[in-house]
């Protein structure tokens, strides 16, 4: 289930048209409850809410054999990568707009050998907590779809979701930390919330997960 609203300040014309002539031909559409047959990829890597897109076009620009998936159902968002795919050309990269979750299940289970969930909305107030996208349920789909030996990277700067992070990894044994609190990745790109969260004083907080 998607919270909150879908759609920021008004679309210029440009991103108007992106979204109505580029996106039909990388959009993925899933039918609830049915499988999707991946394409044929040398490895297929999924970033769940990837903001504007910075972080999954330099991950398709520097793996340009791998194919991307980017789930985001924030229209801004999807626009804002559009814009990007079309100015370096990227083919490699195809866009879910619904909840994540949906996709997760519809794919085949150990397909995917990475996945990125970079600073989801934390949900602070408590009794937003189910929200939260990471729990032992989400965990479990997300280990199921991962190959073996397959990593997923999380990264927050809301200290309460950090907690709860931990609190759920701490109870799900399918996963072995490779590093923590140890900064990015070597490649990497800092993202408009990570600069937001930096200028108020939030450090962020990462988490590499291999599946056991």
């Amino acid at each position: 289930m998607i919270y909150g609203r879908r759609q920021g300040r008004k679309l210029s014309p440009s991103r108007k048209s992106l979204l109505q002539d580029l996106l039909p031909k990388f959009q993925i559409q899933v039918e609830e409850g049915k499988p999707y047959p991946l394409e044929s990829a040398s490895d297929v890597w999924m970033e769940i809410g990837f903001g504007t897109g910075d972080h999954l076009m330099l991950q398709a620009s520097r793996y340009p054999n791998v194919l991307m998936i980017g789930c985001e159902p924030f229209v801004n968002g999807v626009g804002s990568l559009l814009g990007k795919m079309a100015e370096a050309d990227t083919q490699n990269i195809r866009i879910f707009m619904e909840d994540a979750k949906i996709l997760l299940r519809a794919l085949p289970d150990e397909s995917l050998g990475k996945i990125f969930l970079l600073f989801p909305d934390p949900w602070p107030k408590k009794g937003h907590h189910k929200r939260r996208f990471v729990s032992l349920e989400t965990l479990a789909l997300l280990w199921k779809k991962l190959k073996v030996e397959g990593t997923l990277l999380i990264a927050t700067d809301h200290p309460s979701y950090k907690e709860w992070i931990q609190e759920n990894l701490e109870n799900f044994s399918g996963f072995e930390r490779i590093w923590e609190d140890a900064g990015p990745p070597k490649l990497w790109v800092t993202t408009r919330f990570q600069e937001k969260a930096t200028k108020e004083g939030r450090e962020a907080w990462f988490v590499e997960l291999q599946k056991k």
